[in-house]
């Protein structure tokens, strides 16, 4: 399964929002194995997207019915801009935007309002690829992101591994990351060393 479509401003908003993010593919991508999809000309369409724009995923209404739930981490919000890239391009313009092969070592580099996910992996391979995100030094960071051990998006971790898995998918530690297989996707990871 590909990531929905996104706005990174949303995992990493309590910081800066001038930051870019670097995705590069650790090996060859082609289309069977699902790389990076972008919405051209999203990253100007913030009066379009504000209400999107002004969330976060670790954030949750304390007067809402079920903010218990949030606060708990049964319940969560992923940060998905649109399940359906073909419907948000017609709401909001756009072509959808991405290329037949990244190589080894390519690099797309845009900003934190650019919406952006990736294609399904159709293949027996696991995609490897890295983000990695570049502010000013004189910019406070988002502290859920920096430090010896960053906490990240922790709350209901534990319960949305369980979720995936009952959904047939398992997720790995794997290299500081994450991993996720669909069950019955074999993966193969090439040699490290």
């Amino acid at each position: 399964m590909g990531s929905p479509i996104h706005c990174d401003l949303v995992y990493m908003g309590r910081g800066p929002h001038d930051l870019y993010t670097a995705w590069v593919p650790l090996g060859d991508i082609d289309l069977d194995l699902g790389g990076l999809l972008v919405l051209e000309g999203s990253h100007k369409k913030g009066e379009a997207l504000s209400s999107y724009l002004s969330r976060d995923v670790d954030a949750y209404c304390s007067n809402r019915d079920d903010a218990v739930e949030y606060a708990s981490g049964n319940k969560w919000w992923d940060g998905t801009l649109s399940e359906n890239a073909i419907a948000l391009r017609k709401s909001i313009g756009g072509r959808l935007l991405t290329a037949k092969r990244y190589g080894m070592g390519d690099a797309l580099i845009f900003n934190m309002n650019l919406g952006h996910g990736s294609l399904d992996n159709r293949s027996d391979r696991i995609r490897l690829s890295t983000d990695t995100r570049k502010q000013l030094v004189s910019e406070p960071a988002d502290a859920r992101w920096i430090g010896e051990h960053p906490p990240g998006h922790r709350q209901g971790d534990e319960k949305r591994t369980r979720l995936l898995t009952r959904r047939g998918v398992r997720t790995v530690a794997c290299l500081h990351g994450i991993l996720q297989e669909t069950e019955g996707q074999q993966a193969r990871l090439g040699n490290f060393g």
